[in-house]
């Protein structure tokens, strides 16, 4: 038997499913914290996927375009927010990774290279490079995406002042 508590519940995840995605395990938390027990929790979330308002890989795909594309983030950064902040699988993970190709996410970094070469002087030294590098990692790009990066960047500024 649902109590009026656990339809209350019920009826608020429902709507928060509806205003955006969420993982599983993020719904559930937000349950726990508004006072769900966590079989009351795990039962609302569980309903919740077979009416098919949860959806990990749904949610992982906007997640990934979201923060790719919004907050400039690279895919390393992304992968682990998933998989420790919203509790995505290893499984869903793998799949949704192939949606942004090594080439996309290169030229995403060029962008965000481009306006720091601009205030930096060339040629780099190495503590410009390595800051550059730092930079590059805190957005979450791995470090084979920034040499590559870092020279068509320096290719395009070479290309701009001639």
């Amino acid at each position: 038997m649902v109590t009026s508590e656990q339809a209350m519940l019920r009826q608020w995840a429902e709507r928060a499913c509806a205003r955006r995605e969420h993982s599983r395990a993020s719904l559930r938390r937000k349950l726990i914290e508004r006072g769900a027990t966590h079989l009351d929790a795990s039962a609302i979330v569980d309903h919740l996927v077979t009416e098919g308002f949860i959806d990990d890989e749904r949610f992982a795909r906007a997640y990934l375009h979201d923060q790719f594309h919004f907050s400039h983030w690279g895919v390393a950064k992304i992968m682990e927010h998933l998989r420790y902040e919203h509790g995505v699988g290893e499984e869903t993970l793998r799949e949704v990774r192939e949606v942004i190709s090594p080439a996309e996410e290169a030229a995403a970094l060029v962008t965000l290279l481009l306006p720091r070469l601009r205030s930096t002087e060339l040629p780099l030294t190495t503590v410009s490079r390595a800051k550059l590098a730092c930079f590059a990692r805190q957005k979450g790009f791995a470090y084979t995406i920034f040499g590559v990066a870092l020279q068509t960047a320096l290719n395009e500024l070479e290309n701009e002042q001639e």
